[in-house]
């Protein structure tokens, strides 16, 4: 008797050389393997919906900079934005103070500012690169304002000592922090970021506010921040001391 079920019938029906050890066998189930199979299996597996939405998400992953365990694959879009700054900051070095390009540059370099960390963020781009990028960012704007600005601006002197004295304070920290991490680094704190926002305010104020009151205010926030900045760098230097 001819059973239906019998190996003849299957092997005529389903070729063993094109399924063996191959998961299509199991109905709804299709293959992770598919580069391995034969063309018209593959173009079996493409048909799939399933399968079709593992590959727009891997796609929209490698996009974003994201892989499958949600973590960042590489700074991209956060790192662009970072660089964007650092080359805004030396163009800024080409054109004269307070005209039109200058302040094009400015502003970009300002907004690069504001959303370089946000966008690392919502990616999970941040790294250790990322922060070490950002902070030579930061300081490469600052210089180029102030090669630019300090020239043509009528500074008092007690605002150049306060200035000098904040800026011994920050290279301490900065000596401070690598003496505890081993690394140079920048605290972000919210008296730094305001601070930052401050300043970058104050070369857009000089046509109607005097300097000595802008200077005075911007540099009296200044030294708070880095007042707590080195308070905070002494405060964890004392908890890796404790046993």
């Amino acid at each position: 008797r001819f059973s239906p079920c019998s190996t003849r019938t299957r092997n005529k029906s389903r070729p063993p050389q094109a399924w063996r050890g191959s998961e299509l066998s199991r109905p709804g189930t299709p293959s992770l393997e598919y580069k391995k199979k034969r063309p018209q299996d593959r173009a079996f597996l493409l048909t799939d919906p399933r399968i079709r939405r593992l590959f727009l998400i891997g796609f929209l992953q490698q996009k974003s900079g994201i892989n499958r365990n949600g973590k960042g694959t590489g700074g991209h879009m956060a790192n662009i934005l970072t660089g964007g700054r650092i080359l805004c900051s030396i163009l800024l070095l080409f054109v004269p103070a307070f005209s039109p390009m200058f302040y094009g540059l400015y502003f970009v370099a300002g907004f690069t500012d504001m959303i370089d960390g946000t966008v690392a963020r919502k990616t999970n781009t941040a790294s250790e690169l990322g922060a070490r990028l950002d902070t030579l960012a930061d300081t490469a704007f600052v210089v180029a304002c102030m090669i630019k600005l300090f020239p043509v601006l009528i500074i008092p002197p007690w605002l150049w000592i306060w200035t000098g004295v904040i800026a011994i304070i920050k290279v301490i920290n900065i000596l401070s922090e690598y003496a505890v991490r081993k690394k140079f680094a920048a605290k972000h704190t919210l008296l730094n970021k305001i601070t930052g926002a401050v300043l970058f305010t104050l070369p857009l104020t000089l046509s109607f506010v005097d300097l000595r009151y802008s200077g005075g205010f911007t540099c009296a926030l200044a030294l708070l921040a880095a007042v707590q900045e080195g308070h905070l760098i002494r405060t964890e230097h004392d908890e890796l001391k404790r046993p």
